[in-house]
């Protein structure tokens, strides 16, 4: 299904090493300062924007709701549809319609 595999890619979690880089930044001749505030901003790109399992089980109860909500409007849709055939047919069998 097209739905469990997007969550499935939405829960991988995003693994950036941020030591490893750090020392790579470090052995390339940038200071410390330099080497932690750009290890910082990529490892914000890397895993700022992935969903967590919490964000999608959020994601999920409210997904519930909303179907459940719709089936309650169709469901009345659907009885105000045939509560007018209802009403028109009455109104046929007594002369008026």
């Amino acid at each position: 299904m097209v739905h469990q595999t997007f969550v499935r890619l939405l829960i991988t979690d995003a693994v950036f090493d941020t030591l490893a880089a750090m020392r790579q930044l470090k052995a390339k001749g940038f200071s410390s300062d330099q080497a932690e505030a750009i290890t910082e901003t990529v490892r914000a790109g890397v895993t700022g924007g992935v969903a967590t399992k919490v964000d999608i089980a959020e994601l999920r109860t409210e997904l519930r709701w909303m179907k459940a909500i719709g089936g309650v409007i169709i469901a009345l849709l659907i009885g105000l549809f045939w509560s007018a055939i209802d009403m028109r047919t009455t109104l046929v069998a007594l002369g008026g319609g």
